[in-house]
C-alpha cells in the first residue's frame, strides 16, 4: 500500500525584500499581518538592525585599493585598531514603521509593481507559495523597491 500524502498544513516559507536585503521567515496559515510584522523587526533587530543607505548608495571600492591585512603577530601593540560600529548608519525598528506589499504579477516581482497590504489581509486568499517575494518598507514616505541580484563571473 502506498504510503498516505500529509493533509497537515504546514508553514510557507517567505522572502520579505527590500532593496537589497532579503529576510527569510515562515508564516503559520493561522498568522495575521501582525505577526509577520513582529517575526520580521524582530530578524532585523536581532541582526543589527536596517541600513539607512542601501548598496547602491554606498561607495564600492575597487579590489586593488583593499589593504592588506597584517599578521597576527603585531610587535606594537598600539597600531591594533578596535573597529567601532556606526551606530547613524543603522536604524531599529518596530512594528508601526513597517508596511508590506506583495507583486502584482507574482512572476514578476523584480518588476517591482506592488500592491500594499492592509491591516485585514488575509494570507490564505493571497495564496503564497514556499518562497514567494514580499516587499517591505520602512515608514510612510519609503517606496516598495527591490533589487535583483546580480552575479558577475569572472
Amino acid at each position: 500500500m502506498p504510503p498516505k500524502k500529509k493533509t497537515e498544513n504546514t508553514g510557507t516559507i517567505l522572502k520579505l525584500k527590500r532593496y537589497t536585503s532579503t529576510y527569510i521567515v515562515t508564516i503559520e496559515p493561522s498568522n495575521s499581518l501582525e505577526d509577520i510584522k513582529y517575526q520580521l523587526c524582530n530578524i532585523i533587530n536581532n541582526s543589527g538592525g536596517l541600513p539607512t543607505t542601501q548598496d547602491s548608495d554606498v561607495k564600492h571600492e575597487d579590489e586593488e585599493d583593499i589593504e592588506v591585512p597584517k599578521s597576527e603577530y603585531i610587535d606594537d601593540v598600539d597600531e591594533i585598531k578596535e573597529e567601532t560600529p556606526d551606530e547613524s548608519a543603522i536604524t531599529k525598528v518596530s512594528i508601526d514603521d513597517i508596511r508590506l506589499a506583495y507583486p502584482k504579477d507574482s512572476t514578476q516581482a523584480y518588476s517591482n509593481s506592488w500592491i500594499e497590504l492592509g491591516e485585514d489581509a488575509d494570507f490564505a486568499e493571497l495564496n503564497l507559495k514556499d518562497f514567494d517575494i514580499l516587499a517591505f518598507a520602512y515608514g510612510p514616505e519609503e517606496q516598495f523597491q527591490i533589487v535583483e541580484p546580480a552575479y558577475e563571473e569572472n
